[in-house]
């Protein structure tokens, strides 16, 4: 089977996981209760991204922090970071007991693409790799559109299923399906994304009638769909 995307993927067994040192998890919610405007779908997709790096940047065990309270943003603030608006604010903070991030890391963290783990971890297709491989798939993971493509190719008479990210360096997950809708019009394509599609190009919205799977991802819905397509094809 074939997932595709910013990482793509097929499916190993048998893999051990070893014990894991021990992570506490801790939250801090000061003030009282505020109304905000924001999608719940991108809050647990950014919570859920913090919480991992924090888990990966203390691999001896340590705490990890979600606090929330109340911020302000002042005509400094403004003056500083020119997008910003004046006025009161909940602050979300994910903290933990690392040693940090180096500079070379810092000065790339805002870049779309840039990761310092291993292909195949992450919360993205990343952690749909080590649901498949846990649950005895085996999975084949490329790094980007160009790559699934590639992959697909070279390997396509093994493979059942692909999942293609939406936004994918070098090829986009919509590009990159359509491309291997050509080499073979059968293969089921499932594709994933934690973006609110109004807030998307065009270009790399995918047709109405591809499957769709959000992100964060439950485990459960996403073995689901997975088994779904693998059994009645697209």
């Amino acid at each position: 089977m074939l997932f595709a995307a910013c990482p793509a993927l097929l499916f190993e067994t048998g893999l051990s996981t070893p014990a894991k040192p021990k992570n506490d998890l801790d939250t801090s919610m000061g003030g009282k209760p505020q109304i905000i405007d924001a999608d719940a779908g991108q809050i647990e997709q950014v919570l859920m991204n913090l919480c991992v790096n924090a888990k990966d940047a203390i691999p001896g065990g340590g705490t990890i922090l979600i606090a929330v309270g109340q911020g302000t943003i002042d005509a400094e603030f403004k003056r500083q970071h020119t997008w910003a608006r004046e006025g009161e604010y909940v602050a979300l903070k994910v903290s933990d007991t690392g040693n940090g991030m180096a500079p070379e890391v810092l000065d790339h963290i805002f870049e779309p693409f840039f990761t310092t783990k291993p292909i195949g971890q992450g919360t993205g297709l990343g952690l749909a790799t080590r649901i498949l491989r846990d649950s005895g798939y085996r999975v084949l993971v490329a790094r980007d559109g160009e790559e699934a493509v590639r992959l697909f190719t070279e390997q396509g008479a093994v493979i059942q299923l692909v999942l293609l990210d939406v936004v994918m360096p070098k090829l986009s997950g919509k590009a990159a399906g359509k491309q291997i809708r050509e080499i073979n019009r059968w293969v089921p394509i499932l594709y994933s994304t934690g973006y609110d599609f109004n807030l998307l190009e065009s270009s790399l919205v995918p047709e109405a009638e591809d499957k769709l799977i959000m992100k964060p991802f439950v485990r459960q819905e996403l073995l689901r769909k997975v088994r779904e397509h693998l059994n009645r094809g697209d």
